[in-house]
């Protein structure tokens, strides 16, 4: 590590190092500076350094995937899961896993949601099971803080650096609150539409033109509790636009591809303990790209490397969560409320149905004379006895249930 440069723990583009000032009062031979000039200048370097570190210090220092919304999209892709789906769209694939799991994903506009996919059963966490479904069109999983992303694997690197990088900028603390009210949009709406909206609601500038294609959308909702910086993330980077500071200020940019690296430093504690040697060598194999360093100031490790390769070595400190892998029981299903949209066509709306309350609904895929029959539901703790009535109301089809089983009688 270069010995004129000093590490800082602090994000954005002062977070890991600026360049140490030296100030320097050379003894002149006819001695024109003053003890009182030269306690001056002394003084207002002192303060230079000092206002310098006050401005890298005011920046977070929270990790971009250790807060606890990003921390709760991780966990969840933990969960184990033992879905099986046969010739299913890959959006209704999502939707179901979306319900039965309560995460909201996000899909890329790019992504060609209408790609029918198979996936068998394994025993495997929802992380795998989702990766293998989306492999056939070409797709990655990007966590972010209460969403998850589903983008095009060309652009992960670029994204993920955009919104790190978003994320740890003293700009990102001049978002105004999203209010109470959940930011989303229903079918049909123009996504220019939609993102000007965001802008009103949440950037400083209102005003801030975003040029994009013509494109119609799918209705969404974010939870409560996302980001604005992760809303700004799924909105624009389907359009190879982000967010980003100028000058204090946020402004649209393209998503840069020239630096797909980002910088943060690890204490000593960090990698010893909450990562451990044993994980951090295997890290290193598996990620030999990245930059390490000896960080002095605080004592630690500057990892330079993908955020991807950061999230994978913060792996063994995202804690563990129990999760029950055992089948709903008849009265758990019949007690429970479920919330939520279920909207769409028949065989979609069944599949997220089966995933959310682990019955099996069979016949699946559907006879041809139900395929052109559709769902509206809106549900408000809403029972499965309810759901059902309300499915044979609009579509016409009937259910007989015996225990895990459910008969789908066109």
């Amino acid at each position: 590590m270069n010995p004129s440069a000093t590490t800082l723990v602090t994000p954005g583009s002062l977070r890991n190092q600026f360049i140490q000032q030296e100030f320097k009062l050379e003894k002149a031979s006819c001695s024109y500076l003053t003890t009182l000039h030269s306690a001056t200048l002394s003084l207002v370097s002192a303060l230079m350094f000092f206002a310098l570190s006050v401005h890298a210090f005011s920046q977070s220092t929270t990790h971009p995937y250790l807060s606890a919304s990003a921390i709760a999209i991780q966990q969840s892709l933990q969960a184990p899961c033992e879905q099986v789906v046969e010739n299913s769209s890959l959006e209704s694939l999502l939707d179901s896993i979306s319900l039965a799991y309560e995460i909201s994903i996000c899909c890329d506009r790019r992504i060609a949601r209408d790609t029918l996919v198979t996936v068998e059963r394994r025993d495997e966490s929802l992380e795998d099971f989702l990766n293998r479904a989306i492999e056939k069109v070409d797709a990655v999983l990007i966590p972010l803080a209460g969403v998850l992303l589903v983008a095009p694997k060309s652009e992960r690197d670029a994204i993920e650096a955009a919104y790190w990088r978003l994320t740890v900028s003293l700009a990102a603390n001049t978002f105004r609150p999203m209010g109470t009210k959940p930011f989303g949009w229903p079918d049909g709406s123009v996504a220019s539409t939609v993102i000007q909206e965001f802008a009103s609601r949440s950037l400083p500038d209102a005003n801030i033109k975003f040029e994009t294609e013509h494109d119609i959308w799918r209705a969404f909702e974010f939870r409560k509790t996302t980001t604005a910086a992760t809303i700004s993330t799924c909105l624009l980077s389907a359009f190879n636009l982000c967010l980003v500071e100028q000058d204090g200020k946020l402004t649209v940019a393209p998503i840069s591809k020239a630096d797909l690296k980002v910088d943060w430093v690890y204490s000593t504690e960090e990698i010893e303990k909450k990562i451990g040697e044993s994980a951090r060598k295997a890290w290193r194999m598996r990620w030999t790209d990245a930059k390490v360093s000896k960080s002095t100031k605080p004592a630690g490790w500057r990892v330079t490397a993908t955020v991807a390769s950061h999230r994978d070595l913060i792996r063994p400190w995202i804690p563990q969560k129990r999760w029950d892998k055992r089948k709903a029981s008849e009265t758990e299903v019949d007690k429970k409320g479920y919330a939520g949209a279920l909207e769409g066509e028949l065989e979609r709306v069944i599949r997220s149905l089966a995933a959310q309350t682990k019955l099996d609904f069979f016949p699946i895929p559907l006879p041809a004379s139900l395929e052109s029959k559709t769902v509206k539901l809106k549900l408000n703790k809403t029972s499965l006895d309810d759901i059902l009535k309300e499915i044979t109301a609009q579509c016409g089809v009937r259910f007989k249930r015996d225990g895990q089983k459910v008969e789908i009688i066109p």
